[in-house]
């Protein structure tokens, strides 16, 4: 058979050409010797014939993705995705979980968002319903009821709360701690500061009412002595000068410094009678007492006039109070003198804002 016949033969069969008639045909061309223009125009015709048996294939299908919507069966052909690059893709947050057993009633679906279900690609179930479904209605259940974002409120402002109040009770508490031992230490100071003053001011005097007639306030000391029956030597008074503003009405202080203690305590002791001696009403002796003791000597006056206490008087720089009965309490400070107040006159503590 030469190739002419075997040209026709592969023609004929092209519309039903099979596998194996193909394979026979190529086999037997192959076998033959052509020429130079039988081979050209062999080419030509395997060429033509290779067309043929393309066109004689059957076409192929669409993929197609069976589906419907409302109730009307649609068949939908898959469209080529384009291709995205990574700048193009949108950052979507996650929110956190919440626990279940602090809000037992929160929608955890509901909070995570509308999801979408992943179904397989038939023709859907019987009745022609969607094998896609279209998303949740917002009226479907997928939001957090006002109650639970109230309390997911509150407990969030409780949490910080406690968490600032505990960072803030960190950082105070040890500069309150070190403030109070400050305030400790400078109240011990101040009442060793007053200790030493009194001290220094032993063997002083504090006279008032002399008038500033008596020019020498050391001559004016001694008359007063001499007055009282004091023996008193000229020599005795180290030094003594007046203190504060002149008034018309009321003349200056006279602080005189006494080198015997003795003398100087027999002064204080018998000035009382000056009130009974004529020209010398007015006058009176006093120990010379610090500010602090000053203050708390006209406390402890003002309320033995408002019955509080049945006398008062001062003993070498020492402040006493003498209750109604008998009893002798040292009044060394305000705090002393506040517990008096409390335990036997609590009327007039209370009078003065002092809770009893």
């Amino acid at each position: 058979m030469d190739n002419s016949q075997l040209i026709n033969n592969k023609r004929n069969l092209s519309a039903n050409t099979s596998t194996d008639s193909t394979r026979q045909i190529n086999k037997k061309l192959k076998e033959n010797t052509f020429s130079s223009g039988e081979m050209s125009t062999s080419n030509q015709d395997l060429s033509g014939l290779s067309g043929m048996i393309v066109n004689a294939l059957p076409p192929v299908p669409p993929v197609t993705a069976p589906g419907s919507y409302g109730g009307v069966q649609t068949v939908q052909t898959l469209p080529t995705l384009p291709t995205m690059s990574s700048s193009q893709f949108i950052p979507v947050q996650v929110p956190p979980p919440v626990n279940p057993q602090i809000f037992p009633s929160v929608n955890m679906q509901a909070m995570a968002g509308p999801t979408m279900t992943s179904t397989p690609l038939t023709n859907g179930p019987p009745g022609g319903q969607a094998g896609i479904q279209p998303p949740a209605s917002p009226n479907s259940g997928t939001f957090l009821p006002d109650g639970d974002i109230s309390r997911i409120v509150a407990a969030v402002k409780a949490s910080l709360m406690n968490e600032f109040t505990n960072m803030l009770a960190d950082r105070l508490n040890p500069i309150i701690m070190c403030v109070n031992q400050v305030a400790q230490e400078n109240k011990i100071l101040h009442k060793r500061i007053d200790e030493l003053e009194q001290y220094g001011r032993k063997n002083c005097v504090r006279i008032f009412g002399v008038p500033e007639s008596e020019s020498d306030s050391t001559q004016a000391v001694m008359n007063l002595a001499k007055d009282l029956n004091v023996p008193l030597e000229k020599n005795e008074v180290l030094v003594s000068h007046r203190v504060g503003r002149s008034t018309e009405s009321k003349p200056r202080a006279i602080i005189a410094r006494i080198s015997s203690y003795e003398s100087r305590h027999q002064l204080i002791k018998n000035s009382y009678k000056l009130s009974k001696i004529e020209g010398r009403r007015g006058v009176s002796i006093n120990q010379d007492l610090t500010k602090l003791r000053s203050k708390l000597a006209k406390e402890c006056r003002q309320l033995v006039k408002m019955n509080g206490a049945k006398s008062t008087f001062v003993f070498d720089g020492k402040i006493f109070l003498v209750d109604k009965n008998e009893r002798k309490h040292k009044i060394n400070g305000l705090d002393d003198l506040l517990n008096y107040k409390m335990s036997e006159c609590p009327a007039l503590a209370r009078s003065d804002g002092i809770n009893t």
